[in-house]
């Protein structure tokens, strides 16, 4: 039973983090053709922005990915995107873990846009979901070797207690090429929703 979302968009303090639309396709291009992104996220060619949003509509619509535009309250302007899909929870558990993801356009980076982002990501997944006990109770993101800028975001998260360092893990390829292997290594990190809800963390949705 997939859950349902409570709310449509959470903010931080400089961020508007809202429900993807069909009107930001044209905003969201710089980000989606950007090919360092699409190499960071284990994928050999940029994603197709109008491919990308429609699928982003349909996952709201399905309730099995929640896609979300990341807009900088003050000037309105489209710094790049975010989301949220379901993966079966790994090491046999019943249930679903999430897997947040965010990318930042290139002219928006270094602003700390992505470390303002994702504590009110994870927030939203066990505040901003609607589901049944016990089957999304974790939050888990799989960087590979290559993706620096993420690695470092996710270590200086692990310094204030947002999400937890679980080490280097074999994780599924989610666009493997042909012949390509279906799972690499990478770094995983990861926080529960009773660690979640054990620490006062300042970032819930509002």
């Amino acid at each position: 039973m997939y859950p349902v979302a409570r709310s449509e968009h959470f903010d931080t303090e400089r961020l508007l983090v809202r429900r993807i639309i069909e009107d930001d396709l044209e905003s969201l291009i710089p980000t989606l053709e950007d090919r360092d992104l699409a190499k960071w996220f284990g994928r050999n060619e940029p994603l197709d922005p109008q491919a990308f949003v429609n699928d982003a509509i349909a996952g709201w619509e399905a309730r099995s990915s929640w896609a979300f535009t990341i807009i900088e309250k003050a000037s309105q302007h489209v710094v790049g995107y975010a989301g949220i899909s379901l993966e079966l929870r790994g090491g046999g558990g019943k249930g679903w873990q999430a897997e947040p993801a965010i990318a930042i356009a290139s002219d928006s980076q270094g602003q700390g846009y992505a470390y303002e982002t994702m504590p009110g990501l994870i927030g939203w997944c066990f505040t901003g979901l609607d589901c049944p006990p016990g089957t999304l109770d974790e939050v888990r993101a799989g960087v590979l070797p290559c993706n620096a800028k993420s690695l470092g975001l996710l270590r200086k998260l692990t310094a204030i207690a947002i999400i937890k360092d679980l080490g280097e893990q074999d994780v599924r390829v989610k666009y493997p090429g042909p012949g390509e292997p279906r799972t690499r290594r990478a770094r995983v990190f990861g926080i529960t929703r009773s660690e979640y809800e054990q620490e006062d963390k300042g970032a819930h949705p509002r």
